[in-house]
């Protein structure tokens, strides 16, 4: 069923949409600037020079994640249940 939702996603444009939508949620509520303010206060301590991108982004996934408002979360999987709930009936 997974694999079926995700192959639906994918050829409806919905994944797109979704992501979309969370892209712009993520602006609005300030996510975005709170994790450009995190990779700098990083990259001024390390040194631009001394960074490692995926190191970083390693490090600083768990952050990033759980700095995600709640509803931004809550609003997402509705969006992503309701699609889910039309390709399984």
């Amino acid at each position: 069923m997974k694999f079926r939702i995700e192959k639906e996603l994918e050829k409806t444009g919905e994944r797109e949409r979704l992501l979309d939508v969370l892209r712009a949620r993520l602006i609005e509520c300030g996510w975005r600037d709170v994790m450009k303010d995190l990779v700098k206060k990083e990259a001024d301590a390390r040194g631009i020079d001394n960074i490692d991108l995926e190191q970083l982004a390693f490090q600083l996934f768990e952050q990033a994640r759980d700095a995600v408002p709640e509803e931004v979360k809550i609003e997402l999987m509705g969006k992503l249940k309701a699609f889910a709930d039309k390709v399984v009936s």
